[in-house]
């Protein structure tokens, strides 16, 4: 959303690459990145408060988000392997070789029935009761 509402309120980039012609191969993808990034510092000094406020909070949810998706990737990587972070910790110097599958995930999330299971049944059955 931050996104969305900077593109909206960012003023627009005004750069120029006519001294660019004679460069070539990875000058010329710096040279054309440091203009861009020049022009780009140049317009946020003409950014209103709520436009700073709002490049805040893009780069600190990015973080946030690096950050989660790093943790998030490190415990399913445990759960892959069949480890908590403690067991994973204790055993560091334990070369155990565990089971390393995909039904440690679905064991894990509980995963056990086929996703057919949750949905509706349609199909007319004759109820038969037993005495």
């Amino acid at each position: 959303m931050s996104v969305y509402a900077g593109l909206h309120l960012w003023p627009p980039l005004t750069y120029s690459l006519k001294h660019i012609n004679g460069v070539s191969g990875s000058d010329l993808a710096w040279k054309i990145l440091n203009e861009i990034v020049v022009a780009f510092l140049r317009s946020a000094l003409l950014l209103s408060s709520r436009g700073l406020i709002l490049a805040y909070l893009f780069i600190a949810s990015v973080s946030l988000q690096i950050g989660l998706t790093v943790l998030l990737w490190q415990q399913l990587s445990y759960i892959y392997e069949g480890k908590t972070y403690l067991s994973h910790l204790s055993s560091q110097a334990d070369n155990e070789e565990e089971k390393k599958d995909c039904q440690n995930l679905v064991r894990f999330f509980g995963l056990q029935y086929s996703i057919t299971r949750f949905l509706p049944n349609f199909r007319v059955t004759r109820k038969k009761h037993i005495k």
